[in-house]
């Protein structure tokens, strides 16, 4: 049962990004109630999308961790675990942008990295070479998930300085990702050229 659980947790974040996607439909934060923290105010509508953000990108800690103490390696934790990190995070960046919150540089530009390196792992899987990724994608990782974290709780409809540290973050997060892309190249192209 245990060693079903990384698939399970994975499972759950991709469901959570679905309904992370139906709650943003469905509120509107200008109209909804809010409270503060400290002095910054809060929507409720807002506070709910980011706890569902951060369950499932607590899922991705956590799936992770429980693969590596019991040794669990399946195709399906392969092959999902990166789609669902993915799916979250892109969505989350998306949906910023059509909103107006983010510009929307930040979420082209992600993605395109994401496309550009899956393509260069999957040219290098079938020729059986394995690169190893660099800590700059790790680094990415926490910056978006943490930049995220403060434009959802101190973002719209209120503009506060906090949700513009979040942007930073975020921008931080796209030039790390677009290095990190770059390095990967790098690390490839003697083997991707031959």
């Amino acid at each position: 049962m245990m060693k079903k659980i990384p698939n399970y947790l994975t499972t759950f974040r991709i469901i959570l990004v679905a309904v992370l996607v139906l709650v943003w439909m469905l509120v509107n934060p200008a109209e909804a109630a809010w409270f503060t923290i400290g002095t910054s105010p809060v929507s409720v509508s807002r506070f709910v999308l980011f706890v569902i953000f951060t369950i499932a990108a607590l899922t991705d800690f956590l799936d992770g961790y429980l693969a590596r103490k019991y040794k669990v390696v399946s195709t399906y934790g392969k092959l999902m675990d990166p789609i669902a990190d993915k799916l979250l995070v892109n969505t989350t960046l998306i949906l910023f942008a059509v909103g107006g919150e983010l510009p929307v540089l930040i979420p082209i530009l992600m993605i395109s990295r994401d496309t550009f390196v899956d393509a260069l792992r999957m040219i290098m899987a079938e020729r059986q070479i394995v690169v190893a990724a660099g800590p700059w994608g790790k680094a990415k990782t926490v910056l978006q998930i943490l930049g995220i974290m403060l434009v959802f709780m101190f973002g719209f409809p209120f503009h506060t300085l906090v949700s513009d540290v979040g942007i930073y973050v975020l921008w931080g997060a796209t030039i790390i990702s677009v290095y990190s892309g770059l390095d990967y190249y790098l690390k490839s192209k003697g083997a991707l050229h031959e």
